[in-house]
């Protein structure tokens, strides 16, 4: 049995690839049994997800390529650099972002072609050396982007994210949607992000008519795919939504909305009624941003809540000092929450909301003030909280500084799915914070915080992204040593994942399995 577990350590150990430690250690159902057991601590550099492309006319259009501390390779000399990642380095992107500059005026047919063929061949190449990678953010200011994407052979795309409505529609001018599907070659698609980009809306829809139709026509002949549409807050995107709205329910097609260009005062007729064009796309709506400028903004968070029934995420923001502010009016904490009573009277009753996003920004620097006001907050967010479904499996506080026992107690009480919490810009939360949320596994801080982890938390991770993140944090050093996490969360564990950028941690994990690897990489996005 110890030659076994030497042998096992040994595998373990001596692997640079976390995909290969999951299949060997799935393969043997012994060794997954024992997996916890055993000291896995694994350490890399992080590299850039990110690839900068200009096209430059150097004696004819040339591509060059950027990526972190590379600068200007070409297609075939970053090739071999990223042949060199680490296993690791490839396997903790989950997506793949490629910006686009096209410094050519003018392009010849043959030559746009043959240069969008060089840079899909690409992307073929990058989702290849990446396996985990199923994510394709795309960005450019012209149509090169949609003839990029329509010569992308790939099985191992999910979705594409960062098309614009208008670039589909000037390459449909030059070639035939309906007779060429742009993404036809992309076999295991699901969903298709599209915006419709403020900087084009000066364009009129009724200049492409022939264009819309074509591409709405793809929408209904791709049923397994799933365009989502990110818009705008101008009236040519109203109008745009509202025709897709129509033609998706007429053809039975799946369309999702994201509002995140703020759902404020003017999408309103009332504090209980939205504009037409809302309530026509609300059951299509599954992100809502929805933006605070004076408290009694909250009251229109009822219609939401019992609007959007498909809603899945929902992110909270205000400008600064607005609930602060709200503070300064009312002497006696008695006097706030008769207040708090009439703001939050009611209840969410959606039941497909997974995702809470609360940016509040609440910081009280004044002293003398701080646990009056304290006490203040903490009734805010508790009588907040208490509206949201029980659906909620994500919880992300975003600067907030402090935030106190009733909070908690809330959570524990009201979020009864809930399994992941995030804090970016929160200084201190009580010792026990945890203790009565038993469904939570998940736990992401942005610098620092000293809390007691139950047993039942399988992932804490600590994050290094930004110095306005983590302000406090004296030292994140690639030195600091895993016990001082452990001294922190009163708990130490046996797996740990450590990025790290230059000679400073980026982030670290701590995971109740070593095999749970995936997920600290999607929290890594999901947290942010």
């Amino acid at each position: 049995m110890e030659n076994l577990h030497a042998t096992n350590e040994k595998i373990i150990n001596e692997s640079q690839s976390l995909n290969e430690i999951f299949s060997i250690v799935r393969s043997n159902a012994c060794f997954s049994r024992s997996i916890k057991q055993y000291k896995v601590n694994k350490e890399w550099k992080i590299s850039s997800r990110s690839f900068y492309i200009k096209i430059e006319d150097k004696d004819g259009p040339k591509i060059f390529v950027s990526c972190g501390e590379y600068k200007n390779e070409s297609i075939e000399s970053i090739k071999p650099i990223i042949n060199n990642f680490t296993p690791i380095e490839r396997e903790e992107e989950l997506s793949i972002s490629i910006e686009i500059e096209n410094n050519v005026k003018e392009l010849l047919k043959d030559d746009e072609h043959n240069l969008a063929e060089n840079i899909a061949s690409f992307i073929e190449f990058l989702f290849d050396k990446m396996p985990n990678a199923r994510t394709l953010n795309i960005s450019c200011q012209d149509y090169i982007s949609v003839i990029i994407i329509s010569k992308i052979k790939s099985c191992n795309i999910h979705e594409i994210n960062g098309l614009d409505m208008f670039h589909i529609l000037k390459y449909a001018k030059n070639c035939d949607l309906s007779e060429s599907d742009f993404h036809r070659s992309i076999s295991k698609l699901k969903t298709l992000f599209i915006y419709i980009n403020e900087q084009e809306n000066s364009l009129s829809i009724e200049n492409y008519e022939k264009e819309f139709e074509a591409f709405l026509k793809i929408m209904s002949d791709n049923k397994s795919v799933t365009f989502s549409f990110h818009i705008d807050e101008d009236d040519l995107s109203k109008q745009i939504m509202e025709r897709i709205c129509d033609y998706a329910a007429k053809m039975n097609v799946k369309i999702k909305f994201s509002l995140n260009y703020g759902l404020d005062n003017k999408y309103f007729k009332s504090d209980d009624e939205f504009e037409d064009i809302i309530t026509k796309t609300a059951p299509s709506t599954d992100f809502v941003f929805f933006f605070i400028d004076t408290v009694n903004c909250f009251k229109r968070l009822k219609v939401i809540l019992n609007t959007f029934e498909n809603l899945e995420a929902i992110k909270i923001s205000s400008f600064n000092d607005i609930i602060q502010d709200e503070f300064t009016k009312y002497d006696t904490l008695e006097k706030f929450c008769e207040f708090l009573k009439d703001i939050f009277n009611y209840k969410g009753t959606i039941k497909t909301l997974k995702k809470l996003e609360i940016s509040l920004d609440i910081h009280v620097y004044n002293e003398e003030l701080k646990a009056k006001y304290g006490e203040y907050r903490d009734k805010f967010l508790e009588a907040m909280l208490n509206v949201f479904p029980d659906t909620v499996e994500i919880l992300l506080f975003k600067r907030i500084s402090e935030i106190g026992d009733i909070v908690f107690d809330k959570i524990s009480t009201q979020f009864t799915n809930l399994k992941t919490i995030s804090f970016l810009q929160t200084y201190a939360i009580p010792i026990d914070a945890f203790s009565k949320i038993q469904t939570l596994r998940n736990v992401a801080i942005h610098g620092e915080l000293q809390v007691n982890i139950p047993k039942w938390i399988e992932i804490v991770m600590f994050l290094y992204y930004d110095i306005d993140y983590y302000y406090g944090c004296d030292n994140i050093s690639e030195n600091v040593k895993n016990e001082h996490y452990f001294e922190l969360m009163n708990r130490s564990f046996n797996h740990s994942l450590r990025a790290l950028s230059g000679e400073e941690i980026y982030y670290i994990a701590f995971l109740d399995n070593i095999l749970l690897y995936k997920e600290v990489f999607m929290l890594t996005e999901s947290c942010y």
